[in-house]
């Protein structure tokens, strides 16, 4: 069995800290020695995240740290750090995670004196990191230098960078070599990539808390854990899964209960259940594979049930007994919250679903433990009223988080034929819990007047989530920056708002298009949310109706909110509306009108692979450098075929910093032109994305293929 790591064919150093005893920490990474644990540095197998143990730096021995003996030579290249800690130390002296033995390189320090999180230099991320978040539980640090730039993640989440590059060596581990510097008292799963890992890629690494050492979703009474299988060594082999509070080993005995797959199981990727679990709970599993040489054993690793119902969790197998007008269709429950046996729906047409125009109403459940909030007036099940007066209106997501109205002139109206709740001087309001950014906002919502002026679709008395306009200063985020509001948006009909809340990456986009960024104030929000009002229920009052709202922590790839933005474009009859350059259902070819940077759908939030003006100079547009190119090829792309000559371009009509890039000239000559994209991942979605301008009046068009795409688009130029 094999149990596969993000990037794992990347990984210069990964120090498991499994070996319970002993001096030496193994490194199943490509570069560098074996760890010596020194100064008294230990394994500790009563405080570990993964497997059987962890580095143990304690508090007794100042001097105590893991020294690679033959450092990992990061020769100058882009590199990310990964560790989970435990017990973080005080702010009495500085804390390093890492230290090289060439350049006086502390690649990961916290201040002395303060929580300070940066690098050597002193160079200040932002963001303070205090000893009590990882007092009592397993924290993840993760960080990445691109050359130029260092990005901190903490718990998944972006939280702050760093102008430096601190490509030399990794020789210290937990503390500085001399002693006194000491991180934090655990340390587990230390990780050194070859790469600068994008946002996505750590929040992988993260797991929501569970790591990516198994791929394993825990709801409040059930699990899944998913593993790969690699190879079955010629024999047919059997899956099981033994799990309870506490490891008991490579053994069967013992456990409190385990669970086994039916039948042989082929090579590839196979997720096993684990059912009758506790709510808010921490368990352990290993998971055991047999066949006619015997068994094999994985490690021990943990994870901990939430405190809400999570979806069932089903597998497909393959079809059987196909005839000419019917089939078989096999599959598997595999684990299920609650008392209650799920029922299983089988649908099917003649084209997915989503490709056919029909909207998944499931998708926001998908989204797992970073879907907090979900209100949704189709499904009148979940909103109480009397003659149409709205008193509560429940949360679907799971956690709780409903909002009610007791006051009876205070009370929206239910008009349940257009499935909407409509706000006149009405508000709904909850206590919100307490989450941190990034969180995305989705909201379907009109106005009823002919503008925007003093209105609050939302709001909250901490942190000041807010959308709507504040006096007649211009629409968007009241508590951003001047560049989160404009005088110039009057968005009145119904529409898609996906606002996302990130700081200094902050966004607001409205059907789909980009139309605002700038700063947010990073404070957590909570306190008393309010639909429809000022947070006091009277300030600031919105006319207007709301269909659905969600709300999502987490960073959100641009294809997951484009996701989101295409479930509620079809739910809601708004696909028209949304910008079609957006992800609408269908992966596949899509077009249209290119106005200016404001409708490029270009936006710094993007994890792009590579951004390239094909003739010209650089251009930045919406905070994102496209490289001019002269050459025919670069770092991610290459010209392979037709585009050997250069013209000077039409007169572009198309405004801003794209009109001007599209103006530098451009490429032809050669059928078929050929661009091949690489470094790409396996398993992961991409957009891909060109722009070009007309050439004449007629008999110029094009027409746009891909290697893993069958469809085909034509473009007049």
């Amino acid at each position: 069995t094999n149990y596969p790591v993000t990037r794992e064919s990347d990984l210069l150093g990964w120090f498991k800290f499994d070996e319970t005893s002993g001096t030496t920490a193994s490194n199943y990474g490509t570069k560098g020695s074996a760890a010596l644990l020194a100064g008294g540095a230990t394994f500790s197998t009563s405080e570990k995240k993964f497997g059987s143990s962890s580095l143990n730096i304690p508090t007794g021995s100042t001097g105590a740290y893991a020294q690679v003996t033959n450092p990992i030579d990061l020769a100058g290249n882009p590199f990310t750090l990964t560790v989970w800690f435990k017990k973080l130390y005080g702010t009495g002296a500085f804390r390093t995670l890492t230290r090289d033995n060439s350049s006086n390189y502390h690649h990961v320090i916290i201040n002395n004196g303060t929580n300070n999180l940066g690098t050597w230099g002193w160079v200040d991320s932002g963001f303070d990191l205090p000893t009590s978040t990882s007092a009592s539980s397993w924290n993840h640090l993760a960080v990445s230098f691109d050359g130029t730039t260092g990005k901190f993640y903490h718990e998944g989440n972006f939280v702050g960078s760093v102008n430096a590059n601190r490509s030399s060596n990794i020789h210290s581990i937990g503390n500085y070599s001399g002693g006194g510097q000491r991180f934090a008292e655990y340390l587990d799963d230390f990780r050194i990539y070859g790469v600068a890992l994008s946002s996505n890629e750590v929040a992988t690494v993260y797991g929501e808390g569970n790591g990516d050492l198994f791929a394993v979703n825990s709801g409040s009474t059930s699990a899944t854990a998913t593993v790969t299988l690699k190879e079955t060594g010629g024999a047919n082999v059997s899956m099981d899964i033994f799990y309870g509070t506490v490891d008991k080993g490579a053994t069967v005995t013992g456990w409190d209960a385990n669970t086994s797959l039916s039948g042989n199981q082929s090579a590839g990727q196979i997720t096993l259940g684990m059912n009758g679990l506790s709510g808010n709970t921490s368990y352990v599993f290993r998971i055991r594979s047999t066949n006619s040489a015997g068994a094999s054993w994985s490690d021990a690793y943990s994870f901990k049930t939430g405190n809400k119902l999570d979806p069932p969790s089903i597998t497909a197998q393959d079809a059987s007994s196909v005839a000419g007008s019917s089939v078989t269709v096999n599959g598997t429950v595999v684990s299920f919250d609650g008392s209650t046996q799920p029922t299983v729906t089988l649908l099917y047409d003649p084209v997915d679903s989503l490709e056919s125009g029909i909207f998944d109403s499931y998708l926001p459940l998908s989204l797992g433990s970073s879907l907090r909030l979900w209100l949704d007036a189709n499904d009148s099940s979940t909103i109480t009223h009397s003659s149409n007066a709205v008193s509560e209106w429940r949360d679907k997501s799971g956690n709780g988080f409903n909002l009610t109205q007791s006051t009876a002139g205070s009370k929206p109206a239910y008009d349940g034929t257009s499935k909407k709740i409509t706000f006149a001087s009405d508000f709904l309001s909850a206590s919100a819990p307490s989450l941190t950014q990034p969180l995305s906002f989705f909201i379907v919502a009109e106005y009823s007047g002919a503008n925007t002026n003093d209105q609050y679709i939302h709001d909250s008395s901490t942190g000041r989530y807010r959308l709507g306009e504040w006096s007649t200063q211009g629409f968007g985020f009241p508590s951003g920056d001047a560049a989160l509001r404009s005088a110039s948006l009057n968005p009145i009909g119904k529409s898609i708002y996906a606002c996302k809340f990130n700081g200094s990456s902050s966004n607001l986009f409205i059907n789909g298009a980009h139309a605002l960024s700038g700063t947010h104030p990073a404070t957590s929000f909570g306190g008393n949310y309010v639909l429809g009002a000022h947070n006091n229920g009277s300030d600031s009052p919105f006319q207007g109706s709301i269909y659905e709202h969600m709300i999502v922590s987490g960073s959100l790839s641009s294809f997951e909110r484009q996701k989101i933005e295409g479930y509620l474009a079809h739910k809601w009859g708004l696909s028209s509306a949304l910008n079609t350059s957006r992800f609408i259902g269908a992966e596949g070819w899509t077009s249209s009108h290119l106005t200016g940077d404001g409708d490029s759908g270009i936006s710094a939030e993007h994890n792009y692979t590579c951004a390239v003006s094909l003739n010209g100079s650089n251009k930045t547009i919406n905070g994102v450098i496209f490289e001019g190119a002269s050459g025919t090829g670069g770092t991610g792309w290459q010209i392979t075929a037709g585009m050997t000559s250069v013209h000077n371009s039409q007169t572009s009509t198309v405004g801003g910093q794209i009109g001007a890039m599209l103006s530098n000239g451009m490429r032809y000559a050669g059928d078929p032109q050929k661009i091949k994209v690489s470094g790409l991942t396996p398993g992961k979605s991409y957009v891909f994305t060109l722009y070009n301008q007309a050439w004449e009046a007629s008999g110029r068009e094009a027409t746009l293929s891909c290697s893993e795409l069958s469809a085909t688009i034509t473009l007049n130029q």
